[in-house]
């Protein structure tokens, strides 16, 4: 007869004991957490599933965070764009009203005064920043993009364009380059600074200034030479052997852009021999700036407008040769190039909440793949809660009856 110590007896016991409590704790976790899985023991395959999701739903909400930032700057730039347009539209009415030729000197000063305080204005506009970054200094974020010195804004950025990953392998635009969105690029047309420097130039000085210089970089002018060689590539279309014309307070100045035509020499010459506008105007260029200027003479605003060209199919023909343009025409100029960005900020706004969209959806469905692996079973959860304690409940009876009765005899 095999003799079962009494040791063997309280070791089988102890061990019913604390498997039917561990059980029990296990289906108590479960519904203290609602989840069937809690750790790799609980499921392997199901636990690495989840890991799994919960990686991807990291990764999710990490590109919901860049969305949320992107869109921040967005709106951030759409609020600068509109203020810059407010204020050119400012602009425009103060031109309107210094158009006027019944206005003093005072009176005109008055209006250069106000230009003044709306470029002031512009200037801190374009310096804005989002949470302590530029908006408009391309990857130089933590210099202010635009400095104002009384005379001329120069751009301290560059030509960056950021971009922060919303996918996989998906990126979105988040910023406008001031180069860009707010001097035109390498083209001058829309250049909002300039432009508000030359009507306050307009006004102080009966001064209109070409919006840079009209040099095609990296090449300089010379003001002898014909400019059909050294300037077409600034016109669009390109401009080439045409006779061409434009007007200064309704008078009429030819020019022609033929090989060996006229040069920017001899263009001002053409203004400034002009009888009808002696007395008037006066134009000149500047070597040093490559600028050319047509200043009026007799204290009044200059009307500057192209004759377009039908028959060659040209038009704004001496704005884009000579960067030259009336103020209005500059006003509209830098609106349409606000106009321009707004659009683009726009369709980026539209594009970032059709991202959010889609990764919230990305998120939920993650969520419930995560909740399908884990979500318990509550009442299959209770019903073995129950059976668990009755079999622990169990367990410790018995085992209290054979810790009690040692001698087998006692069984029989």
């Amino acid at each position: 007869m095999i003799r079962i110590s009494n040791q063997t007896l309280v070791n089988n016991a102890v061990f019913n004991i604390d498997q039917e409590m561990a059980n029990l704790a296990q289906t108590q976790e479960v519904l203290s957490t609602g989840k069937s899985v809690n750790q790799p023991s609980d499921n392997p395959s199901a636990f690495a599933q989840i890991l799994s999701f919960l990686n991807e739903q990291n990764q999710n909400q990490a590109y919901q965070s860049n969305v949320t930032s992107a869109q921040g700057l967005n709106q951030t730039t759409q609020s600068a764009l509109q203020s810059l347009q407010n204020i050119l539209q400012q602009a425009g009415s103060l031109y309107t009203e210094g158009e006027n030729g019944a206005l003093s000197a005072q009176d005109r000063q008055n209006i250069a005064t106000q230009i003044g305080q709306l470029i002031q204005q512009a200037v801190g506009i374009a310096n804005t920043n989002f949470n302590g970054q530029y908006i408009f200094s391309g990857s130089n974020t933590q210099t202010a993009p635009f400095v104002y010195n009384g005379n001329s804004v120069t751009y301290q950025g560059n030509n960056a364009v950021l971009t922060l990953p919303v996918g996989n392998g998906e990126n979105i635009q988040t910023n406008l380059p001031g180069s860009e969105a707010l001097l035109g690029g390498s083209k001058p047309y829309g250049n909002i600074f300039q432009t508000l420097i030359n009507i306050q130039q307009s006004f102080q000085n009966s001064q209109t200034s070409s919006l840079m210089g009209i040099n095609n970089p990296p090449y300089t002018v010379n003001p002898a030479a014909s400019i059909n060689s050294q300037l077409g590539n600034f016109a669009t279309p390109p401009i080439v052997n045409a006779n061409l014309s434009f007007q200064i307070d309704g008078v009429t100045i030819n020019y022609s852009t033929a090989a060996g035509g006229d040069s920017v020499n001899s263009i001002i010459a053409a203004i400034n021999t002009n009888p009808s506008l002696s007395g008037v105007v006066k134009a000149s260029f500047d070597p040093t700036t490559q600028q050319i200027s047509i200043q009026s003479l007799n204290g009044k605003l200059i009307d500057l407008q192209d004759v377009p060209n039908s028959t060659s199919g040209i038009t704004g023909n001496f704005t884009q040769f000579m960067q030259l343009q009336g103020n209005l025409t500059q006003i509209q100029a830098a609106q349409q190039l606000i106009n321009n960005n707004e659009a683009i900020v726009g369709s980026l706004s539209n594009r970032l909440t059709q991202v959010q969209t889609s990764l919230q959806n990305q998120s939920s469905s993650f969520t419930q793949a995560i909740s399908n692996l884990q979500a318990a079973n509550v009442p299959q959860e209770i019903t073995t809660l129950s059976l668990q304690q009755t079999a622990l409940q169990a367990a410790l009876q018995t085992s209290s009856i054979v810790l009690q009765q040692t001698n087998l005899f006692n069984f029989l």
